[in-house]
């Protein structure tokens, strides 16, 4: 597939600025702005096609940012601790901004995207999307996704351009870095200068919301907002952006970018010594996987893992055929939108996270030091049927292969207790779904 393009300008200044939402910023020498496709799409439709990019990047970011967490598994005391509580909140954040990028496509009328970059084509992203563990190096990248243009940052807080890219890997000597917060300066330019009847009142009720999605989250700066027009819209790419890159001046030291910047400089002096688990870099259990994935030799690690993929594509099955649903004020406990969020909840804060930890096994034989850990992998397609029937009928495919996986892994001698659990749950979701199908139930 070829790769999409994006285009730079390079602009010099020697006075204050304003950014895209009509903010002074500090003065800069040199600051690089993305700019619009060339040739020009309609305006509605390069902010669904930035959204689906912002929506790609975000899913990717997540699942990276899980992926190391699961590295600081065992880490020990306070220390430990703060490391996993920091990173996992920064990921439950980006889950966030997932959902958001959904309400938002939906406000517009584009169609959803779940998908995710994988050994990415779109050019945009800053680095290849790479599951490794918590290193040096490592944070080095996740600094450059999240910073704000160079030109803003202060001085003073630890933050060396040069030093970074090399820890990175980056090796262009080209100075523009594809960061995440210069799509959002775009976007909130774009959304600014759309038509009101852009915006569908329609689509309110199929929108995310914070009471469904987040009730209990524990971690309080989670965004997800319902939009309804310009004005909601803007606001929404705009807190996104700031809290990856901060605001201004790169002040806000609860900023992705200010997070990592401070764990980057910590790690640097040896404290702690990372990676805690060396987990293997991009697991996969194709044997004939793409370049730069680490093949699971050990049977029994490769079932698991796949297992893991399985349930990782219910989640994202769950997640999407929610949204494709009408949300109700007051739904029973039977209706099917809530039932459904209820199961992805349960499935990603819980099954899959007690998954992974049943895959810090050596990835190929007993005694590697390599340890496999959850590969995420996608299936061929996450495009759920047309139908609704067909899309609970899809629900019981997927328990089906879940099925098939725990068996293969007792085959090859599992004893672990998630099996069972997870056949569990399985069988309480099951008549659910198979009542769904003999009910012909509709979108609503």
């Amino acid at each position: 597939m070829g790769r999409r393009v994006y285009r730079f300008e390079r602009v010099a200044t020697s006075a204050p600025s304003v950014n895209a939402f009509g903010e002074a910023a500090p003065q800069s020498v040199v600051r690089f702005k993305l700019l619009r496709q060339e040739p020009p799409m309609s305006l509605r439709d390069e902010v669904i096609f930035l959204l689906q990019t912002a929506a790609e990047i975000e899913h990717a970011l997540l699942v990276q940012y899980l992926y190391a967490r699961y590295s600081l598994d065992g880490m020990p005391g306070v220390l430990g601790q703060n490391w996993r509580e920091k990173v996992v909140d920064i990921a439950k954040e980006e889950m966030a901004h997932l959902l958001s990028m959904q309400n938002l496509l939906r406000a517009l009328g584009g169609p959803l995207n779940f998908e995710r970059e994988d050994h990415p084509f779109n050019s945009f992203y800053p680095f290849p999307f790479r599951l490794e563990p918590l290193t040096v190096n490592s944070l080095a990248r996740y600094v450059l996704a999240e910073m704000p243009d160079p030109s803003v940052i202060p001085s003073g807080i630890g933050f060396d351009l040069d030093e970074l890219k090399q820890a990175a890997g980056v090796t262009s000597a080209d100075t523009t870095i594809n960061r995440v917060g210069a799509l959002f300066d775009l976007l909130g330019d774009l959304v600014k200068q759309l038509d009101p009847t852009d915006f569908r009142s329609a689509t309110v009720d199929y929108q995310g919301t914070r009471g469904e999605w987040l009730a209990g989250a524990d971690v309080p700066r989670m965004l997800l907002e319902v939009v309804t027009d310009i004005s909601g819209a803007r606001a929404l790419v705009k807190q996104i952006g700031e809290q990856g890159e901060g605001p201004g001046d790169a002040g806000d030291g609860d900023s992705h970018f200010r997070q990592f910047l401070a764990l980057y400089s910590e790690a640097k002096t040896g404290t702690p010594r990372l990676p805690y688990k060396n987990l293997a870099v991009n697991p996969s259990v194709d044997k004939e996987g793409a370049q730069g994935t680490s093949y699971i030799a050990n049977d029994l690690a490769r079932a698991l893992a796949a297992l893991f993929n399985t349930r990782y594509r219910i989640l994202l099955a769950m997640m999407q055929h929610a949204l494709l649903r009408t949300r109700v004020a007051a739904p029973p406990a039977d209706d099917p939108r809530k039932t459904l969020v209820r199961w992805a909840i349960e499935e990603e804060m819980g099954e899959l996270t007690r998954l992974a930890k049943e895959l810090f096994v050596p990835l190929t034989v007993p005694g590697d030091t390599t340890l496999c850990g959850p590969p995420f992998e996608l299936p061929y397609s996450l495009n759920l049927p047309d139908q609704e029937t067909d899309r609970w009928r899809h629900h019981l495919q997927l328990i089906e292969e879940s099925t098939l996986r725990i068996a293969e892994a007792r085959r090859l001698g599992s004893t672990s207790t998630r099996l069972p659990a997870l056949e569990s749950i399985d069988s309480l979701r099951k008549p659910f779904i198979e009542a769904q199908i003999r009910s012909g139930t509709s979108e609503t």
